[in-house]
């Protein structure tokens, strides 16, 4: 269920907002993986340009395997990139530490990028493609090297005795020791009155024979992987399935005082390229997203089209399995700047912009996990000289009795049935250049109720304050959403607020 505790304000009518903001950069990737740059760089960048945190995470593990059958994992060939895996887990950990102590002023979050499953089609001599090789998700916020190193990604499988894998998997070494045995035995040809044996040696077939044995007895062995726990192989789309274990193993390691995340990356995303004659295709994973359960949330402002944003997408399609019961926590968004290195594109482009309680004074890694997790976030995309901002958000109600409770963005507002509930947004935009070019732009805000368009207004982004009634909602749970749309002053999407409405006494 989404987190009302840190998100419902308390009686009143206050006007300043409840909450401080932090701006962020989610998806950092450093020369560690495939990234241009240092973290040590990519950090000051952050500092300079008054960031308060980033989200650091390296590709975890870049391998491609390729085996010819019957013997796929003994007879292969493999391709790697550096990764986290290559560096060494205790290792980035410590560069990640070492450079969020050395910067009071920005907090450093670690994580990773994990594609938990790919596969191929084709053959050698028709042409082979991976399929899926950058479905990836990002897992961040643990500072345990043992739980990174434990992650159920495939080609990191762990090692080990496993009943009754093992045991089953080893059964072929009797064939190897029955060829190494029939390779070792002589033929007795003639033996004397005095005892003496004479021996003959093997013709060339029955040597061929007892040495195939043997060979396939060892080459069987080691294809049975008998000392790694079984995982999920290449050459099926088992990436699904794949992807569930990883949500569900992250989700088993979750404690109220360790918060860890895992979001999407770029479900609309797709692309494609040839690497040592093979062809890499990643598809648009939106039905993954949708089908796994247990994660955060996605990527909803990124570096290519989305369309999450609009009425009736396949968000609002996962928000109402929510709010209907059939899905156990909904998804929320994040801005994706998936940095690599310098680009044409502002450092700072795309944010995570986190709300966080006025009331904590010192805000921690764990404060900005909680608020990304629980989704007390919005998304910026803002061009070379305007940003837009928002100054408050809350989803507001006021009762018959003069009560009023209000909630932001992640948050539940609890009401009695039949109450008017009111959405109010408040905001202005930064921008470079003249006063009076801020001043005429306009921008488009949609406000979605459960699925659905509920308004659709101009406002001048200079300064703006808006409150579109909900009207009296009936009883259950349901959501409001909104977003922001300007064609050359960038766009926000902020997450949703739920409304929980129980029948009057």
């Amino acid at each position: 269920m989404a987190d009302s505790r840190s998100t419902t304000c308390g009686n009143g009518g206050a006007d300043a907002a409840p909450f401080k903001t932090l701006d962020g950069l989610f998806r950092i990737n450093t020369d560690v993986s495939a990234g241009r740059e240092s973290l040590s760089t990519v950090a000051d960048k952050a500092v300079a340009k008054g960031l308060d945190f980033i989200v650091v995470s390296d590709q975890f593990l870049v391998r491609a395997e390729y085996g010819l059958p019957p013997f796929r994992n003994a007879l292969k060939v493999w391709r790697t990139r550096k990764s986290v895996s290559t560096l060494g887990i205790e290792k980035y950990l410590a560069e990640i530490a070492a450079v969020d102590k050395a910067r009071p002023e920005l907090i450093v979050v670690p994580g990773v990028d994990v594609a938990p499953h790919y596969f191929w089609t084709g053959s050698p001599f028709s042409g082979l493609t991976i399929h899926q090789f950058s479905r990836q998700l990002t897992v961040f916020g643990s500072k345990d090297p043992d739980f990174y190193r434990r992650l159920p990604v495939i080609h990191n499988e762990p090692a080990g005795f496993f009943f009754p894998h093992t045991v089953i998997s080893l059964l072929p070494l009797l064939l190897a020791f029955a060829g190494i045995a029939a390779l070792a035995r002589k033929k007795i040809i003639y033996k004397d009155v005095q005892g003496n044996e004479y021996r003959a040696e093997k013709r060339w077939p029955a040597k061929v024979a007892a040495a195939l044995l043997a060979l396939t007895g060892i080459l069987w062995t080691l294809n049975n992987q008998p000392f790694a726990k079984p995982g999920f192989a290449q050459y099926a789309d088992n990436g699904g399935k794949a992807c569930q274990a990883l949500v569900s193993y992250v989700e088993k390691r979750r404690s109220p005082h360790s918060e860890v995340g895992v979001f999407w990356s770029a479900p609309e995303a797709r692309s494609s390229q040839r690497m040592a004659g093979v062809a890499l295709v990643t598809e648009k994973y939106v039905e993954d997203v949708l089908a796994v359960r247990g994660s955060d949330g996605f990527a909803g402002i990124y570096a290519d089209t989305s369309t999450e944003r609009r009425p009736g997408s396949f968000w609002d399609a996962a928000l109402r399995e929510y709010i209907s019961g059939k899905r156990g926590k909904p998804l929320f968004i994040v801005g994706e700047r998936d940095y690599h290195g310098q680009s044409r594109a502002p450092f700072d482009y795309i944010k995570t912009v986190a709300l966080i309680p006025k009331r904590k004074k010192n805000v921690s890694m764990e404060d900005v996990v909680d608020a990304i997790t629980h989704g007390h976030t919005y998304a910026v995309c803002k061009t070379e000289t305007s940003e837009i901002r928002l100054d408050d958000v809350e989803l507001v109600a006021e009762t018959a009795d003069g009560m009023r409770a209000a909630a932001v963005p992640g948050g539940t507002l609890e009401v009695p049935r039949g109450s008017k509930v009111s959405l109010r947004i408040a905001g202005h935009l930064e921008a470079d250049g003249s006063a009076e070019s801020a001043g005429m732009a306009l921008g488009r805000l949609v406000v979605v109720l459960d699925g659905a368009r509920l308004a659709e207004l101009k406002i001048k982004l200079k300064r703006f304050r808006v409150e579109t009634a909900v009207s009296a909602v009936s009883a259950g749970t349901h959501y409001v959403r909104f977003h922001i749309d300007s064609d050359n002053r960038g766009r926000i999407v902020c997450n949703p607020i739920f409304i929980s409405s129980a029948p009057r006494d």
